[in-house]
C-alpha cells in the first residue's frame, strides 16, 4: 500500500503508472529453495543442535535463487550462520 501525502494532481486521471519504491531493509540471506510456502505464507525449517524448527518468515527481496528473509513474528530471532534445511523435492 502506498500513501500520497501531497496533491495529486493531474495523476488522479492517469490509469498507470510506473514507479520506483526503494526502501532500506535488513534480514538474512537464504536460499530460495529453502523457503517453503502453506496457504500463502512462508516458512523456513532452522536445523537446531538436536531438533528442526519451523519459523514463519517474511520474503523481503528476492534475486537470482536467494532470498531476503526476516522473521515473522516479533521476538524470534535469525542470525548469520543459521542453518536452515532444503527439503529435496
Amino acid at each position: 500500500m502506498l500513501e500520497v501525502s501531497s496533491e495529486i494532481g493531474e495523476l488522479i486521471d492517469v490509469r498507470s503508472v510506473k514507479v520506483n519504491v526503494t526502501s532500506a531493509v535488513s534480514g538474512i540471506k537464504v536460499k530460495s529453495k529453502a523457503v517453503r510456502f502453506n496457504n500463502g505464507e512462508a516458512y523456513v525449517e532452522l536445523i537446531m543442535s538436536d531438533s528442526h524448527y519451523t519459523m514463519r518468515v517474511d520474503v523481503l527481496a528476492a534475486e537470482d535463487k536467494m532470498v531476503l528473509i526476516r522473521p515473522h513474528e516479533e521476538g524470534e530471532i535469525l542470525s548469520e550462520g543459521v542453518r536452515y534445511w532444503i527439503k529435496k523435492r
